[in-house]
């Protein structure tokens, strides 16, 4: 199994992100930053969508997520 680093999401955690930002699930939060598209970390957005919740912790590998992924 592989495990979440700074360049990339371990497998597990990967396949469940959303490129849909209407659903709820796993998000990759990204933002500009010298003119180009940089992933920051990965949002957790629930059914309600009153709020997200930015991920510090793989939940299938336990990796630590580093904002720059």
């Amino acid at each position: 199994m592989n495990i979440c680093n700074e360049l990339t999401l371990c497998s597990h955690l990967s396949e469940f992100i959303e490129t849909d930002e209407s659903k709820p699930g796993f998000h990759l939060w990204k933002k500009v930053e010298n003119g180009k598209l940089v992933t920051k970390g990965v949002l957790y957005q629930t059914k309600n969508k009153k709020r997200a919740m930015i991920l510090n912790r793989c939940p299938w590998c336990e990796a630590e997520l580093k904002g720059g992924i």
